[in-house]
């Protein structure tokens, strides 16, 4: 969305329900080259753009699946076949990381971007209110 790169360059986690090792819950995206390419540094400063976009692509999305599609919640890259994805629950999880972002940016004194960066007016409310 803000970055030029292509599906090779950037990496995100993707949940494994088999995997026997314990990871924090977390929202995960990094370089996939050797040695990183900078674009994973690049987009710390886009945080909260990301955020809200990711929210507005899940939150606008149409597609009548509880697991969602590949224009809104699944990753065609994924190893384990997008097997544990939940639309609504995508939703709430960005709604609330939004939520915590926003606090934390002003319990800091950071300022927060606000406006609508894509979303639909309904979208931003929903957003705005929850988050």
């Amino acid at each position: 969305m803000y970055l030029t790169a292509n599906p090779n360059d950037l990496g995100t986690e993707c949940y494994n329900p088999y995997d026997a090792r314990y990871r924090i819950d977390r929202l995960l995206m990094y370089d996939k080259h050797r040695g990183g390419m900078g674009l994973a540094a690049a987009a710390v400063h886009l945080y909260p753009l990301l955020l809200r976009q990711a929210y507005a692509r899940v939150a606008e999305c149409d597609c009548p699946y509880a697991k969602g599609c590949p224009s809104c919640v699944q990753h065609l890259d994924c190893r384990n076949y997008n097997a544990v994805l939940c639309k609504a629950g995508a939703e709430v999880v960005l709604r609330h990381v939004l939520r915590q972002e926003r606090e934390g940016a002003r319990a800091r004194g950071q300022p927060w971007p606000e406006g609508w960066y894509g979303q639909s007016q309904e979208t931003h409310r929903k957003c705005t209110e929850g988050c």
